[in-house]
């Protein structure tokens, strides 16, 4: 039991935030992106004491800990059952010393940008997190996803168009229908 505790240890503190992240740019609430983090490995800890440890299952653990988070965050979305109001409307930004002005209008754009980025599908949000914050490899997106790289590829093209489009100047982004 210790070398499970030790290798599930392992593998929290190599994914704890990189699943967290991915949870909260979907969610954009911190408290429900802890609880949600928070179930995602304690679904995968519970994998690992009925000894159905998934990496004899599944090649990849990470690629199994995005699939719970997905699930996840789909069923918050239907449940809604989480009803948290977040005060915290803002990415926080180191002091650097910039000026204030600065401080605000990169403020500002990170806002837009995960603004935007959520009025695009669901599958093209996971692209661009998993491959630009996250950065995974498409190899490690098709294990994920179950879709072939060359379909990836394409659809990240798709999904880095619609981003660019949506961030134009004078454009207001809408919801994406089906996401």
């Amino acid at each position: 039991m210790e070398e499970i505790r030790a290798e599930f240890s392992r593998i929290y503190d190599t994914y704890n935030g990189k699943i967290y992240r991915f949870i909260y740019l979907k969610v954009e609430s911190r408290e429900v992106a802890e609880d949600l983090a928070s179930e995602v490995f304690l679904d995968a800890w519970k994998a690992f004491q009925k000894g159905q440890n998934p990496e004899p299952k599944i090649k990849n653990v990470q690629a199994y800990l995005y699939q719970i988070a997905r699930n996840a965050v789909s069923d918050h979305h239907t449940s809604k059952k989480f009803k948290t109001v977040s005060v915290e409307g803002h990415m926080d930004i180191q002091d650097t010393g910039d000026p204030v002005e600065e401080q605000a209008a990169i403020s500002i754009e990170i806002e837009r940008v995960r603004g935007v980025l959520k009025t695009l599908k669901d599958e093209y949000q996971d692209l661009i997190i998993w491959k630009y914050l996250d950065e995974l490899t498409y190899p490690e997106i098709a294990q994920i996803t179950g879709k072939t790289e060359d379909t990836l590829r394409v659809n990240m093209h798709r999904a880095m168009q619609a981003l660019k489009g949506r961030l134009e100047p004078g454009v207001t982004p809408e919801p994406v229908l089906g996401t």
